[in-house]
């Protein structure tokens, strides 16, 4: 991709890097997404009482569109996509079944959509964690991409930000000055903990209600580094 390129990074992974200088509020990086989730993506309601009747409670519908997009597609092109994609390690790191991103995915629910839809419960639920831990908000639903994908969370001021286009691409825009060679990083955080200082966005980012821990996370950037 011109103007940046991927990279393994010794502690967090595949990662993505300007091939050139930025400056700030130019376009880093403009793509389509390799994987969409529409916000009007129809939950059927059958599927609700299936949940219901497993003991699920009320997990969100955004996972359950989430699940049927992934059901909805081919193997070999949901694979694909996969490959491109951090996939979190439950069986490496057991603790990530204590966070909330685990139980919106959890084994359960997928179980749930898979009798639904004759998929493979276990590879349904590696396709939902692989949307939770790169997933963009995209148009009121959710996308990931085969680069801006690879982008490393900071807790403090990231050098970029995602912006999604009318015309149905993902963009990335420098949000400051970037040196040929830097490290691409944005926040994974909620926009309303955005303005918070750095010490509580890493709570927000790391504490028991997070998505995922920076220790899970191949693309998560060390919360107290400086940039």
């Amino acid at each position: 991709m011109e103007g940046v390129h991927t990279f393994a990074h010794p502690q967090f992974g595949t990662c993505l890097a300007a091939s050139t200088d930025f400056a700030k509020g130019q376009v880093v990086l403009k793509e389509k997404p390799l994987l969409l989730v529409p916000a009007d993506t129809l939950v059927p309601p059958a599927l609700l009482v299936l949940a219901a009747r497993n003991s699920l409670g009320e997990p969100p519908k955004k996972v359950f569109r989430t699940a049927l997009v992934l059901a909805s597609m081919h193997p070999d092109v949901c694979s694909s996509v996969l490959k491109e994609l951090f996939v979190p390690d439950i069986d490496q790191d057991p603790s990530l079944q204590e966070t909330t991103g685990y139980k919106q995915c959890s084994k359960a629910i997928a179980g749930a959509v898979a009798q639904w839809q004759s998929i493979h419960a276990n590879e349904l639920l590696k396709g939902l964690l692989a949307v939770k831990a790169n997933a963009h908000g995209f148009e009121g639903g959710q996308a990931v991409f085969k680069y801006g994908s690879k982008l490393a969370h900071t807790c403090n001021q990231p050098n970029t930000k995602f912006k999604s286009t009318d015309d149905g691409y993902g963009c990335l825009v420098a949000v400051t000055n970037i040196r040929k060679g830097d490290l691409l990083t944005t926040t994974y955080i909620a926009e309303e903990h955005v303005l918070c200082s750095t010490p509580a966005r890493c709570e927000k980012r790391t504490g028991k209600h997070a998505g995922f821990t920076k220790k899970s996370s191949a693309k998560v950037h060390d919360c107290s580094a400086k940039m």
